[in-house]
């Protein structure tokens, strides 16, 4: 046994108040040490009352169940019910597979009896204040995103296409505007529907200069070029008549170099009425211009990465804040926005966080709020707003599948680290996107391998946390970074960094949509809608992973239902065995003759 393995954090990820009024306990131990725990629970008894002769602590017990398994740890978890007295006092019951019985109280490992139960301390609750509105997000655990670009995804309605927009066909560039708007995305909603998809999440349509429309000119009115709001009410209506829920982008942190607020700071500098809504250091707002266009030198402001067009805002300022509370609430009430992504959520405010929710959950209990962080993949905003995307898994996955950086092993350990920091009510909210405007597209992080990008897939879909795809990822949609050019003072866009308005535009002609590959992922998200409950509330159990022959197994358990999936990294087959019992729900490269499972195959059974 090993005792420095047994960890809880109290008023945690490890001991918090649920949506349901449970309160949820966690455990962490050594894999294999321990075969059975339970929690030990009861109301707190009166400080005078505690040494009284004859007055003895009247407790209950809950077996606790397993919810994450990796070769390294276990991870155990019960939900309480809160009492009257609205504390609870707890300490944990554990029991080895000899039959010893210990007492794990307030982080001291002591040998279970009632004596020392008696004389514990316990870990204690504060007062819990049962929630007083009922908040219900749950049809973000049954979410399969598919993330929409208006400008590249389909042209609809000619008349609002911008001055001088390119050929549909064109390669992009950074300048590229193609013409692409709202009407489009509700001519394709049913294909969005036949391939099993059930959110709809746009990248930003406010008011913008760019196709991309990330640098916000004002963020009360729909882009002329995509259209006009009655269109946008229209699309969400649509959306919400195919069961389809709407998440909308939206960027705070900045504002555009065009819009008004930042164009009276440039003419009236420390006169303007906005001059404290941006963070200034010298007037007159100035900078030295470089030979990278979104780049400057000596800016007399703060802005984002120093791109001298995006200026940054100052949320200290009560303004700022109101601004935004009123585009929020704006949007939510008019068009029935579902739930909001809030970029570079890490870089503002939790106080501004828990008041936007706080307000936009009078006005729809369901709404969601999502975290993007540009530093931090848990920024803290989990505590504040509903879920969060899971970045840093999301590479760790991708890195593991196309270029074997990261090994099996370590991929076990990545998922069970990054779930066993979130709150498990949470957890199936969160979003895995692999491909973003910002990133180059999956097919090409796979090197164009088809099979591998259906492996990768298929592996991301039996997590708990919520896939989402980016537009044409099912007709492998692809566009290479920018090569860097050694005579040009350009700075060369990173791997998997790039500009927006590089992405391609969706081809809509049938002789270029892929058939097998549309037909997989239609298969994947008909097993995800399937098996959501196993999937998002089931436990995640690792099984055997290999780093010398790169394969992984895992098990997903609900009951009794149960998932297995093995997935070979590999670069030869291997052994697999499945009991005859299994039903086959998806494969690749299985040699089922030969029980072997070749290179970038997988295999994924109902036990």
């Amino acid at each position: 046994m090993d005792k420095a393995a047994i960890f809880h954090r109290p008023e945690s990820e490890m001991g918090y108040l649920t949506k349901q009024n449970k309160y949820c306990v966690r455990l962490r131990t050594r894999h294999g040490d321990f075969a059975r725990i339970r929690v030990i629970y009861g109301a707190p008894c009166a400080e005078a009352l505690r040494n009284i002769e004859g007055n003895t602590w009247a407790f209950d017990q809950l077996e606790m169940t397993k919810y994450l398994v990796n070769g390294e740890f276990d991870y155990w978890e019960a939900l309480l019910p809160v009492s009257s007295k609205h504390r609870i006092k707890y300490a944990f019951r554990l029991l080895d597979a000899t039959d010893g019985e210990y007492l794990y109280d307030e982080n001291a490992l002591k040998i279970f009896n009632l004596q020392n139960v008696a004389q514990m301390r316990g870990f204690i609750t504060p007062y819990l204040n049962k929630c007083g509105q009922k908040i219900s997000n749950d049809w973000a655990q049954k979410t399969v995103w598919y993330r929409v670009m208006p400008d590249r995804f389909a042209n609809g309605d000619e008349t609002s296409d911008p001055e001088g927009a390119d050929d549909w066909n064109n390669d992009p560039m950074k300048d590229s505007l193609f013409g692409g708007d709202l009407q489009g995305i509700i001519d394709h909603l049913d294909h969005l529907q036949r391939l099993g998809f059930n959110g709809l999440y746009l990248t930003p349509v406010f008011s913008a200069y760019s196709g991309h429309k990330f640098d916000t000119i004002d963020f009360f009115q729909v882009d002329k070029n995509f259209g006009t709001k009655k269109i946008l009410k229209k699309l969400v209506e649509a959306a919400h008549n195919r069961g389809m829920h709407v998440m909308m982008d939206i960027c705070c942190d900045h504002l555009s170099d065009f819009s008004l607020e930042w164009q009276d700071v440039r003419h009236y500098s420390e006169r303007s009425s906005y001059a404290k809504w941006f963070l200034i250091d010298k007037y007159p707002v100035r900078y030295v211009p470089s030979d990278i266009p979104d780049y400057a030198k000596m800016l007399t402001y703060e802005a984002v990465d120093d791109n001298p067009h995006q200026p940054r805002l100052n949320f200290e300022n009560a303004e700022v804040q109101d601004m935004f509370s009123n585009v929020f609430r704006y949007w939510t009430r008019n068009f029935g926005i579902d739930a909001w992504c809030l970029n570079n959520a890490d870089e503002l405010p939790d106080s501004f966080k828990q008041r936007l929710k706080d307000e936009l959950r009078v006005l729809d209990p369901s709404v969601m709020l999502v975290s993007k962080g540009r530093f931090k993949a848990n920024d803290g905003s989990e505590n504040v707003l509903d879920a969060v995307f899971s970045n840093s898994y999301s590479c760790e996955i991708v890195d593991a599948f196309t270029k074997g950086d990261v090994t099996p092993i370590d991929l076990s350990d990545s998922q069970v680290q990054t779930a066993s920091k979130r709150r498990s009510s949470a957890i199936p909210c969160d979003i895995l996107e692999f491909d973003a405007p910002d990133t180059i597209r999956l097919i090409d992080a796979c090197g164009g391998n088809e099979e591998l990008l259906r492996s990768l897939l298929a592996f991301s879909f039996m997590q708990i946390q919520a896939p989402c795809f980016l537009y044409g990822t099912e007709d492998l949609l692809s566009v290479k970074a920018e090569e860097k050019d050694e005579n040009s003072g350009e700075q060369p866009f990173l791997n998997a960094i790039q500009s927006p308005s590089l992405q391609p535009t969706m081809k809509w002609e049938k002789e270029k949509q892929n058939v097998t590959m549309t037909r997989f992922v239609s298969h994947l998200t008909a097993i995800r809608r399937k098996y959501s409950e196993i999937l998002t509330k089931g436990s995640f159990e690792w099984g055997q992973c290999s780093n010398k022959t790169g394969f992984i197994t895992f098990t997903r358990r609900l009951g009794k239902q149960q998932l297995f999936c093995c997935f070979n990294l590999g670069y030869g087959s291997i052994r697999i065995v499945t009991p005859k019992n299994a039903k086959l729900l998806l494969s690749q490269n299985l040699m089922e003759k030969d029980s072997r499972l070749g290179k970038q195959g997988f295999v994924i059974v109902e036990m």
